[in-house]
């Protein structure tokens, strides 16, 4: 077995700081009020596209005490080695690109214009972005996306 795994990853802080760097607020929460926020987001729009997904982050997973997405924090989720991947395709780490502010910024741009992102944060005060150990969404005004 393989693991494909970027060699040189980012982590949501990454994305955070470009989104900073782009003039969007970002406001740190724990992950119980970034999920209360979200149960209530989704009690007041059952139509959202997250709402299938709100499981992922309230109920345990079998067996744990700890939600599917809580499962992926850094703390709970053992690290993947790339050891046999480097044995077996030395060369492969020169085909995966590095997760920089450059890859990042093109993320944001892409986001912007699909209209999953405000194309001006600073033309619009009322958004802002809640962050919180490895998650983040854009709000319009308290709670709601």
């Amino acid at each position: 077995m393989v693991h494909l795994t970027n060699p040189r990853p980012a982590r949501l802080s990454d994305m955070v700081d470009r989104m900073r760097a782009a003039g969007y607020a970002i406001e740190d929460v724990s992950y119980e009020e970034w999920t209360a926020a979200l149960v209530d987001h989704v009690r007041r729009n059952p139509e959202a596209p997250i709402a299938p997904f709100l499981p992922l982050f309230v109920t345990p997973a079998n067996e744990t005490d700890h939600s599917v997405k809580e499962l992926y924090f850094d703390t709970v989720f053992p690290e993947v080695a790339r050891t046999r991947t480097d044995q077996i395709w030395p060369a492969w780490r020169d085909s995966c690109p590095p997760v920089d502010d450059t890859l990042l910024d093109g993320y944001l741009s892409c986001l912007r214009r699909s209209g999953l992102l405000s194309d001006s944060p600073q033309a619009a005060p009322e958004r802002r972005a809640r962050l919180t150990r490895g998650w983040f969404r854009v709000l319009r005004g308290r709670g709601g996306a």
